[in-house]
C-alpha cells in the first residue's frame, strides 16, 4: 500500500497542497509507525519551501505514532509494542547493530537500495535522495529480526517507495541547477538513464525472481515448506473441543467454533482441549508446555519434528517422544523433522539428517495401525542418501513394533541403495500377528540420511500401489 500512497503524498506535496491531508491520513492508518516513513519528505519540503503547514503535519505524525505505539496498539491488541521490540533487538541495540554476524547483511541490504539511486547523485540533486529514504531504512536496517534488516519481505517496501519518490526529486532538482547553454546538461539525462538502466539489468539478475532472475524465484513459484507441513498438521486438529495454538497457527486453524491463542489465554478462565504448537516453544516462558507432558494432563496425538498437536486426556505415552526431541534441539544434536522430498513435488516426509555415529534414533514412521491376526507386509516408502563417513554399514533399520513400544515384530536393516532425495524406493517387512493388535512402524535412523514418505500394511502377498 506504501508503494501507491507515498507517490501520492509526493505528488500533492509538489502539486496541489490542499490535498495533502487525504494521502496523509491513509498513510498513518496503515500500521502505528508508519508517520516514520513520511516524517523526512514533509520536513524536506517544508524547510526547502519555507510551508509552515509542513512543520504542522511533520509534528502532528509524531504526536499520532507516539499515541499509536503507547496507547492504541496495547488497546486493541492486548501486548506491549515496546515489549515486542525489547524482545526482537535486546538490551544491547547498538552493539547489536554492529554485530560482525548480522551487519554483512545489513551491508548488502543497503547495498541493493543504494544502487538504483547512484546515477542521481550529484551536485545539489543528492540531498532527496539521503533524506527522503533515511528514516525507512534505519527502522529497517535497526530491526532485530533477519527478515527485517535483510529488507525480505515486505520490508524492503517502504525505503523503495520514499526512494523512488526521491529520485523524481534528484531529477527535479538537476533540471534546475542546468544552464539550457552547457552541452554536458543536455546529455546529463541520457547518462543517467543509461546508467539506471545498467543498474536495473544488474541487480534483476543477480537479485530477481521473475524469468532470468538467479535468486528469488523459487518463493513465488511453490508453495513455503513450513507453511506447508504447518497446513498438513492443522488439518490433523480434532474438530471438537477448545483449541489453544500459538499465535502464528491461528490462520491455519480458525474456521473452527472454539479457539484461542496464548496471548488470550487466561488459565483461570479457559480450559483447552486441544492444543497446537511447536517443539521451539518447549521450555518458553509464557508458551511452553513441558509441565502439561510430564503431568499426563495432555497426551501427544501429532509429531512431526516441529509442530505438536496435544489433547487433553490422551494417552500420555507417547509424551517421551517430544521431551526427547527437545533435549535433541537444545543440545544440538540432529533428530527427525518433518521435511519436504523434492523442491518441485510437495510430498512432505519426515527427515533424518544423518547422524555422526553408529547410535540410532528411534523415529515414528507411522501412526498406529488396527489389524487384525495375520500375515502382513509392511511397506516403507522412502528415500535414502548414502552414509557419512564413506563407511558400507550406518543405512538404519526398519522395525515393526507393538503399540507400547517395548516388543518388536520384525526388523530388517535398510536396503544399501543411496541416491538421495530424487530416488523414491521401498522396502517390505514381513511379520505376522496371532491375534488383533496396534502395531507402530518405526525407523531406527543412523549414519544415512533419510526421507520417510509412508507407511502401509497391506496382507501377505496381496497386492500394493503408491
Amino acid at each position: 500500500m506504501l508503494l501507491l500512497l507515498v507517490p501520492w503524498l509526493y505528488h500533492d506535496l509538489v502539486f496541489n497542497r490542499r490535498m495533502v491531508w487525504l494521502p496523509w491520513l491513509l498513510i498513518l492508518g496503515l500500521r502505528e509507525d508508519a508517520a516514520l516513513v513520511i516524517l523526512p519528505m514533509l520536513l524536506y519540503f517544508a524547510v526547502r519551501d519555507r510551508w509552515r503547514a509542513g512543520y504542522v503535519y511533520a509534528a502532528l505524525s509524531i504526536v499520532y505514532m507516539v499515541l499509536a505505539m503507547a496507547w492504541l496498539y496495547p488497546l486493541l491488541t492486548g501486548l506491549s509494542l515496546a515489549g515486542r521490540r525489547h524482545a526482537d533487538l535486546g538490551n544491547h541495540p547498538i552493539a547489536r547493530f554492529f554485530s560482525t554476524a548480522t551487519l554483512p547483511a545489513r551491508l548488502k541490504a543497503l547495498f541493493w537500495v543504494v544502487l538504483p539511486a547512484l546515477p542521481f547523485l550529484g551536485r545539489r540533486r543528492w540531498v532527496p535522495i539521503v533524506v527522503f529514504p533515511s528514516a525507512a531504512l534505519i527502522q529497517a536496517l535497526g530491526g532485530g529480526s533477519a527478515w527485517q534488516y535483510s529488507l525480505s519481505l515486505h520490508y524492503a517496501a517502504p525505503a523503495m517507495a520514499c526512494l523512488t519518490v526521491a529520485m523524481l526529486e534528484s531529477v527535479v532538482r538537476g533540471r534546475g541547477a542546468r544552464t539550457p547553454e552547457s552541452c554536458a546538461a543536455s546529455r546529463r539525462p541520457l547518462v543517467t538513464a543509461a546508467l539506471l538502466l545498467l543498474a536495473t539489468l544488474v541487480s534483476y539478475r543477480l537479485h530477481g525472481f521473475l524469468p532470468k532472475g538467479l535468486a528469488r524465484r523459487c518463493c513465488y513459484q511453490s508453495i513455503h515448506r513450513a507453511d506447508l507441513r504447518t497446513l498438513q498438521a492443522a488439518r490433523r486438529i480434532p474438530r471438537e473441543g477448545l483449541l489453544l495454538c500459538v499465535d502464528q497457527f491461528a490462520g491455519f486453524c480458525a474456521n473452527r467454533e472454539k479457539v484461542i491463542d496464548w496471548h488470550h489465554y487466561d488459565p483461570g478462565r479457559h480450559q483447552p482441549d486441544l492444543v497446537f504448537t511447536e517443539l521451539k516453544h518447549l521450555d518458553n516462558q509464557r508458551l511452553g508446555f513441558r509441565d502439561w507432558l510430564e503431568s499426563g494432563t495432555f497426551g501427544l496425538i501429532f509429531f512431526d519434528g516441529e509442530n505438536i498437536i496435544l489433547k487433553r486426556g490422551a494417552d500420555a505415552a507417547p509424551n517421551h517422544v517430544i521431551l526427547y526431541a527437545g533435549r535433541r534441539n537444545a543440545s544440538g544434536v540432529p533428530f527427525a523433522r518433518s521435511g519436504c522430498l523434492l523442491a518441485d513435488i510437495p510430498l512432505t516426509t519426515l527427515h533424518w539428517p544423518g547422524g555422526d555415529d553408529s547410535v540410532g534414533q528411534l523415529i515414528t514412521a507411522a501412526r498406529p495401525m488396527e489389524l487384525e491376526a495375520g500375515d502382513y507386509d509392511a511397506v516403507f516408502i522412502f528415500a535414502a542418501g548414502a552414509p557419512r563417513g564413506d563407511v558400507l554399514d550406518g543405512w538404519g533399520k526398519l522395525q515393526i513394533r507393538q503399540k507400547d513400544g517395548q516388543d518388536t515384530l520384525a526388523e530388517a536393516a535398510i536396503e544399501p541403495v543411496g541416491g538421495g532425495p530424487s530416488n523414491l524406493r521401498t522396502q517390505r517387512l514381513s511379520f505376522s500377528l496371532a491375534a488383533p493388535a496396534q502395531v507402530q512402524a518405526v525407523v531406527v535412523g543412523e549414519r544415512a540420511e533419510l526421507w520417510l514418505l509412508r507407511v502401509d500394511c497391506v496382507r501377505h502377498g496381496a497386492p500394493w500401489e503408491f
